[in-house]
């Protein structure tokens, strides 16, 4: 699983985005820890993160679908984290909405 891969480097369009979190997925079959899983929720999470930032928008020129898109993606991603942790033992309480306070 590669860690702390910087998945957000090169998200300019919907297909870059919906790659990313393809990948992160991906990883999601291959983790065997409660701490791996939680990683992989944060990774997908700061997706969203990027593409609700207001520099962001600005420089892509987007008007908000790319993090409408993003927090769809989270919401499956999510899903998959909690199926991937009931399978491996852990508790599956990982949020599908990512709404983190700034």
């Amino acid at each position: 699983m590669a860690r702390g891969r910087r998945t957000h480097e090169h998200v300019q369009t919907g297909v870059d985005l919906v790659e990313a979190f393809v990948s992160i997925r991906d990883d999601v079959g291959k983790a065997f820890t409660r701490t791996e899983l939680f990683d992989l929720h944060e990774r997908a999470g700061s997706l969203v993160d990027l593409t609700g930032d207001s520099s962001w928008l600005e420089r892509s020129g987007d008007e908000g679908n790319l993090h409408n898109l993003a927090r769809d993606e989270f919401t499956l991603t999510a899903r998959k984290i909690n199926e991937r942790a009931r399978d491996i033992g852990a508790d599956s309480d990982y949020s599908e909405e990512w709404n983190r306070a700034r």
